[in-house]
């Protein structure tokens, strides 16, 4: 069975990025060209179902104990712009930052921005389909906390993908009897485990 929901929050800070979480890893960053996790060069990289969209100068592993990374930040450093590619066929990740209230950001793409009137902080969040790039913002953080959701696909959704059938409501019709993880989505919480 498919876990239901993998959390991770993500708070970079260069001292504390040696921490291994289990669930959690808590830092904060200050500045964009020092974000807490290594650089990674693209040729080191074993993407599985595609490769990012947008190109940057540099890429981060958000799920860095998992596989490959399954979900990726690149950084445009020439355009100040952070896109995220999600690596995995079978999970929609959804991904909330907070900058701080001196960071000068807007949105870009799907991505939506709230601000929080009392502390100033802005709010970033965007849902990335499996192996797709969705761009997120434009600027420059002075700080940041990042928090990754991945929720497994439907089940004749993720059959579809599979066999690049485009009616997945014809799927769905095709697969009586066999039971979805939706329900259990809603009610609890997996222990990290994607793969």
């Amino acid at each position: 069975m498919l876990p239901t929901i993998l959390t991770i929050l993500e708070h970079h800070e260069e001292e504390l990025e040696s921490r291994r979480p289990i669930i959690a890893r808590h830092s904060v960053s200050q500045e964009l060209p020092l974000a807490g996790a290594s650089v990674i060069d693209y040729d080191e990289i074993d993407f599985r179902n595609g490769k990012p969209s947008y190109e940057g100068h540099r890429i981060f592993k958000c799920f860095k104990s998992r596989s490959n990374g399954l979900l990726f930040r690149v950084v445009n450093d020439s355009e100040l712009c952070w896109a995220f590619y999600n690596d995995m066929s079978d999970y929609n990740v959804k991904i909330r930052c907070t900058v701080g209230a001196k960071s000068h950001v807007k949105p870009l793409g799907k991505t939506t921005m709230t601000t929080n009137k009392i502390t100033g902080e802005k709010v970033l969040e965007v849902s990335v389909r499996p192996c797709e790039t969705e761009l997120f913002l434009d600027g420059v953080t002075k700080g940041f906390r990042l928090c990754y959701e991945a929720h497994p696909i439907p089940r004749a959704e993720c059959l579809a993908r599979k066999l690049k059938i485009s009616d997945v409501d014809y799927i769905s019709a095709n697969l009586q009897g066999i039971t979805d993880d939706d329900s259990q989505r809603r009610e609890s919480v997996s222990k990290e485990t994607l793969y």
